[in-house]
């Protein structure tokens, strides 16, 4: 028998199910005061070569990525006129 990521199921050739390649990251939220930037993967189908197992990689929440970016402080607020 197999794993909760495994089968066997007979006549079949079985695929193999994994993660693929990263996307680049994308644009980050926002200009200053911190943002983030996002990046996705796709679980891809390959054939196990004959095996006649299945089997599933992509467990988990593991298709999106995030970084933090534009950390420096937003410049203040400029109001016309004020401090005179």
């Amino acid at each position: 028998m197999g794993s909760l990521t495994e089968g066997y199921l007979p006549g079949n050739h079985g695929i193999i199910r994994e993660w693929g390649q990263w996307t680049k990251y994308g644009a980050c939220s926002k200009t200053c005061g911190g943002g983030e930037q996002i990046r996705y993967r796709d679980c891809e189908t390959k054939p196990s070569g004959g095996t006649g197992k299945d089997i599933n990689r992509c467990l988990g929440d593991n298709y999106y990525s995030l970084r933090r970016c534009n950390w420096k402080n937003c410049p203040a607020p400029y109001i016309h006129g004020y401090g005179k």
